[in-house]
C-alpha cells in the first residue's frame, strides 16, 4: 500500500499539470509538448511499477492520446478574404470592391446603400466605347461587291504601309445614290477584312455648343489610333458626311461648327500621326487611322477637303451583277 502512494501522486501531478497547461481553444492545442509530457509521465509512473514489482501498463492513465492530422502540401489556409486566395479570385480588382462588404465595421465603411466605400462607382460599361462598332450580328453568306471590298482593302493596307516619296490619301469617301447599300457594304468588308471600326454619324456633326463636333472628331481618331498602338487594326468610319457637314442649299444655316468640322478634317488628313485634343499642344506621334466617308454629294462639302491629296473619291454604282 505504500509502495503505491508515488503511483498515485505522479498521476495526480500529471492530471494537474494537465489541466493547467490546457488551451482556451481546441484548434490552438501545441500536439508536440503534450506528447513530451505523456511521455516523460509514462516513463515516470513505468519506473514506479518497476520497483514495485508489478507489470507496467496496468491501469489507465487520465491523458488521453492526441491524433496529429498530416500537413497538407500547398497552401491550405484561408484566410478571412476568401474571394482573394491564390487560385480562388476570379473577379476584377478594379471593379469588384463589393466583395469587403461587411468585413469592416460600418463606422469605416460608410453607408451601407449606394454611397459607401463597398460600392463601386463605375461599372464594366462605362470602361467601353461607346463607338467601336462590331458586325457580329450581320450572318455570313452576305455578297460583297469584289470591285468594293478592294477598293477598302486597298486604301486600309496603303495607310498602313510605309511608302517614302508617296502621298496616301487619309480619306476614302464613297459617294453615290441613295440607297445603293454603301454603309452595309461597309459593314460587310471591315466584318470580312475583321476590323472594328470607330463609327460616327452625321448627327454628332452638329452641337449646341461650338467647336464640340471638332472634339469629338479628335477624340475619336485618337480612340481608334489607341487601338491600333495596341496592335489591332482599326479605322475611323463616318456616315453620310455631306449631311452634317455639308451645305445642302440657301435654306440650310451654315454655323461655325459645319466650318470646325470641315477643317479638323483638313488638318488630321495633312498631319494624321500629330493629332491632339484642343488646348493640348505637345508633340506626340500616334499611329495613322485610315478614314473612311460615305455619302450622296461630297460637292456639298468644302471644295480643299475634298481634293486629291486628302480624299480619294470612289463613286459607287452597282452594276447588274452586283445588283
Amino acid at each position: 500500500m505504500v509502495e503505491l502512494v508515488p503511483v498515485i501522486s505522479g498521476i495526480v501531478q500529471a492530471a494537474r499539470h494537465l489541466r493547467l497547461r490546457q488551451p482556451r481553444t481546441p484548434h490552438l492545442f501545441d500536439c508536440s509538448s503534450h506528447l513530451k509530457f505523456r511521455k516523460s509521465s509514462t516513463m515516470q509512473l513505468a519506473g514506479h511499477r518497476s520497483i514495485a514489482g508489478q507489470r507496467p501498463c496496468a491501469a489507465r492513465t487520465a491523458v488521453k492520446q492526441v491524433r496529429v492530422a498530416p500537413v497538407q502540401a500547398g497552401k491550405s489556409h484561408k484566410g478571412r478574404w476568401s474571394a482573394m486566395d491564390a487560385g480562388n479570385d476570379t473577379s476584377d480588382d478594379q471593379q469588384d470592391i463589393a466583395r469587403g462588404r461587411g468585413m469592416v465595421d460600418e463606422l469605416f465603411q460608410g453607408w451601407g446603400g449606394t454611397a459607401g466605400t463597398a460600392n463601386a462607382i463605375m461599372s464594366s460599361t462605362d470602361y467601353l466605347s461607346q463607338a467601336a462598332k462590331t458586325f457580329n450580328n450581320i450572318e455570313d453568306g452576305f455578297y460583297i461587291s469584289p470591285a468594293f471590298l478592294d477598293k477598302i482593302t486597298i486604301h486600309i493596307a496603303k495607310n498602313f504601309m510605309d511608302l517614302p516619296k508617296i502621298k496616301v490619301p487619309l480619306i476614302l469617301g464613297i459617294w453615290g445614290g441613295k440607297g445603293q447599300g454603301k454603309t452595309f457594304q461597309c459593314a460587310l468588308a471591315f466584318k470580312k477584312l475583321g476590323i472594328s471600326p470607330i463609327v460616327m454619324s452625321a448627327g454628332e456633326l452638329e452641337s449646341g455648343n461650338a467647336g464640340e463636333p471638332a472634339k469629338l472628331i479628335r477624340q475619336r481618331y485618337r480612340e481608334a489610333s489607341d487601338q491600333i498602338k495596341k496592335g489591332k487594326m482599326c479605322s475611323l468610319f463616318i456616315n453620310d458626311l455631306d449631311a452634317g457637314a455639308g451645305r445642302m442649299g440657301e435654306a440650310t444655316q451654315y454655323t461655325v461648327n459645319n466650318q470646325m468640322v470641315n477643317a479638323t478634317l483638313m488638318n488630321i488628313a495633312d498631319n494624321p500621326t500629330n493629332v491632339q485634343l484642343p488646348g493640348v499642344y505637345k508633340n506626340e506621334e500616334i499611329p495613322r487611322v485610315p478614314v473612311i466617308c460615305t455619302g450622296n454629294d461630297f460637292s456639298t462639302l468644302y471644295a480643299p477637303l475634298i481634293r486629291d491629296g486628302r480624299m480619294e473619291k470612289y463613286y459607287w454604282n452597282p452594276t447588274r451583277e452586283d445588283r
